[in-house]
């Protein structure tokens, strides 16, 4: 699902179940991340070597995870209370990560930021229609994605932008 300049892959194997799988440079022997059931899908990987990703539960849950490089250390990223899960997508080389949050019914997605601090996320917002998610971000912490708005298409589905979220005023430390 990744790569990193230094030639790192992750992804994930199947077919029993999706279970996150690191191929490291320079031999690229296969390492399984995690073991929780559901599946876990890794999506992305910063130049040190720390992986994003989201176990999927058995029920409609989510959890957002990063695994530490070199230690494979796996840290669960909060989420906010009342929600039903937490998504990671991107991660920077200094440990910022975006995704989204969700909540099941009704249906609202919120693009949010961590950093590795333990903390709450940050929401980053959405332009008006209740849901967005943030599915990249570059190291300078601007993170894209898409945002419902108002305006509905024919059927009374909420219309998608693409969107561009600004980096965070201050960068905390990673």
């Amino acid at each position: 699902t990744a790569v990193n300049e230094r030639g790192d892959v992750v992804g994930y194997a199947t077919p029993d179940r999706y279970a996150p799988i690191l191929w490291a440079a320079p031999d690229h022997r296969p390492v399984v991340l995690s073991e929780r059931p559901g599946q876990t899908i890794p999506s992305d990987i910063n130049e040190r070597g720390d992986v994003a990703g989201t176990q999927f539960g058995l029920r409609i849950s989510s959890t957002a995870l990063v695994w530490r490089a070199g230690t494979h250390e796996e840290v669960e990223l909060p989420a906010p209370a009342g929600v039903h899960g937490t998504v990671a997508a991107g991660i920077t080389d200094d440990g910022l990560v975006v995704g989204h949050t969700f909540l099941y019914y009704p249906t609202t997605y919120r693009a949010v930021r961590w950093t590795l601090d333990g903390g709450q996320p940050t929401d980053l917002g959405a332009l008006g229609g209740g849901s967005a998610s943030a599915e990249a971000v570059n190291d300078a912490g601007v993170a894209a994605g898409w945002a419902d708005v108002e305006e509905t298409d024919p059927w009374g589905n909420h219309i998608r932008h693409a969107v561009r979220f600004p980096a965070p005023a201050a960068r905390p430390p990673g």
